[in-house]
């Protein structure tokens, strides 16, 4: 519960608070100059120039993070969309915050190129394609648009100032953003705030005083400043502004108190825990006095009808709910264990199915190999009774063919010459070999014959 507000988040907010002091205390300088009729141009200058130098470090860091975190899906044209419209908002504002506060001119000739640049990156992001890639991405960019679009409008306002060299005017939209950002901070730093109340009375009683200084005295206080900053003389306002600064002060001052109490508390070793009482010992006649009582009690509600019950308010209609309740919670248990069956169910019926066609198959597999088998211990039966045995007697009178012997039919010729290598046994190879090379033998010398 108290872990968020820590001296690192508390340092954050004091970081914030005294730069909103050390800007409050810097437009009471530049109110007292314009009070005695001096005009702090150059102050001015320096104060539009260290913001055109912010803002060009706002848009380098967009810049950074909306090409780091490119969607992954995004395709080639639109990585390049999405690069070439952050770059080009980036490299503008860095020729603009290059760029000498005295060429009023060129500064606003970047203004209108940055606005262009705003107004297709927004296209770009606008885009349906993109915003599917992630949609989480399309908004942190727009996030990162509108602040660079306020930080726009607000530069180029102060410049127009400086222009028009209305020095008061620049001074209340600088009060204007002072009171914005005080309101903001003020109001987050509630929020945590929030968070320590009930740790100790000194805690408290710091809390108080710092809401008690920065949401009401320091807010009215402001309100202030920017009433009388409209009064011809800006002096008017100058008492409002250092009372702010001096209320942030002491804001930050409490501030730090409340951190340290926060950090001894929580650093605080807990007090010993009293040992237990020791309980009390029941000797054998109290123990039998309180069962018989209960078992009295319990016998006469047993014995008390509903419309006793009711009037005892024993408050049936809870009971009923409770019943009700329960019976929604069963019904409902049985409903998603049905659905669960049902789908277990069908698991195993399409695990069967599977189990079936893979059987299936094995068979028809087991099937086409005894068919292959069958005809390949066929042929090679025929092999051995057409060729292999004849050639084997053919020094014997049990040899028959004559000159038929080279007159095979095409057919076996064929299933000879394709299974030679592979079907035919290895018991049959030797003596068919043999037989194709005294072929081969006699047709060349009957044809040197001839």
């Amino acid at each position: 519960m108290l872990t968020r507000l820590n001296p690192t988040g508390g340092g954050i907010f004091r970081e914030v608070l005294s730069k909103l002091r050390n800007r409050q205390l810097l437009l009471v300088d530049i109110n007292k100059e314009l009070a005695v009729e001096e005009f702090p141009m150059q102050k001015l200058s320096d104060i539009l120039k260290e913001r055109l130098m912010e803002f060009s470090n706002q848009t380098t860091n967009a810049m950074g993070n909306a090409q780091i975190w490119i969607p992954q899906k995004a395709s080639v044209e639109q990585c390049q969309k999405l690069t070439k419209a952050f770059s080009g908002l980036s490299n503008i504002a860095t020729s603009l915050a290059e760029t000498p506060t005295e060429k009023i001119s060129e500064l606003k000739s970047y203004f209108i190129k940055l606005n262009h640049a705003h107004q297709r990156a927004e296209a770009i992001l606008a885009d349906v394609d993109i915003k599917r890639l992630d949609g989480e991405y399309v908004d942190i960019r727009i996030s990162d648009l509108t602040a660079m679009d306020l930080s726009i409008k607000s530069n180029r306002y102060l410049l127009g100032c400086l222009d028009k060299k209305d020095y008061q005017a620049f001074v209340m939209q600088l009060q204007k953003e002072i009171n914005s950002e005080t309101a903001n901070t003020v109001l987050r730093l509630s929020s945590e705030l929030a968070r320590l109340s009930g740790v100790s009375v000194k805690i408290d009683e710091t809390i108080n005083k710092l809401s008690q200084i920065m949401e009401k005295d320091l807010l009215e206080t402001q309100k202030n400043i920017l009433t009388h900053n409209l009064a011809p003389w800006a002096k008017n306002a100058i008492p409002h502004q250092e009372k702010a600064a001096e209320l942030i002060e002491k804001g930050v001052k409490l501030l730090d108190m409340a951190i340290v109490e926060f950090v001894k508390e929580k650093n605080k070793e807990p007090d010993p825990e009293e040992p237990p009482a020791p309980a009390k010992t029941l000797n054998e006649e109290d123990m039998l006095q309180a069962l018989q009582d209960t078992l009295a009690r319990l016998e006469k509600e047993a014995r008390q009808p509903r419309e006793a019950k009711m009037e005892l308010g024993i408050k049936p209609t809870f009971n009923l709910k409770v019943k009700t309740d329960w019976e929604k919670a069963t019904k409902k248990e049985k409903k998603e264990k049905k659905e669960i069956e049902k789908k277990r169910r069908e698991m195993q019926q399409a695990k069967k199915e599977q189990q079936q066609q893979a059987k299936n198959a094995q068979r028809n597999a087991a099937k086409a190999q005894q068919k292959a088998n069958k005809n390949r211990n066929a042929m090679s039966e025929a092999l051995y009774k057409k060729i292999a045995v004849p050639w084997k007697n053919r020094g014997t009178k049990l040899f028959e063919g004559g000159e038929s012997w080279n007159k095979l039919s095409s057919e076996l010729r064929q299933s000879l010459s394709q299974d030679v290598d592979s079907d035919i046994p290895e018991a049959y190879r030797e003596a068919i070999e043999q037989y194709f090379r005294e072929i081969a033998e006699e047709n060349n010398n009957n044809e040197k014959n001839k």
